[in-house]
């Protein structure tokens, strides 16, 4: 899709909230989209203590986590998974899971996506269901 390189500043791009249900729960700046390379770049700002609802996602997708303690949680897991800067985290496409970022700090990771971003909110049921 690209004709030419692009370069993208992360410090020239806003902080956009990202709402659920009226509440902010994460931050975020679009670095690349769809548009653009077909899938999405973004830089991520979990807030302290914030672990998302359990969800899926419709595309493979990865974090890499520049700063703080990634928390991840799959389907495959049974418990918390804890990733420092530097880890490459990937998931598969529909893979349930819930991550977001320790007690102790914020956590900054960079989200790529190989498609256009959309979530998918699970009830506790089909969470249920997959995790046994």
């Amino acid at each position: 899709m690209l004709a030419a390189p692009l370069l993208v500043a992360n410090d020239d791009q806003p902080w956009l909230p990202y709402e659920e249900d009226g509440h902010v729960h994460l931050y975020l700046k679009n670095l690349l989209t769809p548009d653009q390379i077909g899938g999405c770049v973004m830089l991520l700002d979990y807030p302290a203590d914030h672990i998302t609802e359990w969800h899926d996602h419709s595309f493979t997708h990865a974090a890499f986590v520049l700063d703080g303690i990634f928390v991840n949680e799959s389907q495959f897991d049974q418990t918390e998974l804890y990733f420092g800067p530097g880890n490459f985290v990937c998931g598969p496409k529909g893979q349930i899971m819930r991550h977001g970022a320790s007690p102790e700090q914020d956590c900054h990771c960079y989200f790529l996506t190989d498609q256009p971003f959309s979530l998918h909110y699970l009830d506790q049921e089909t969470v249920a269901k997959a995790r046994h």
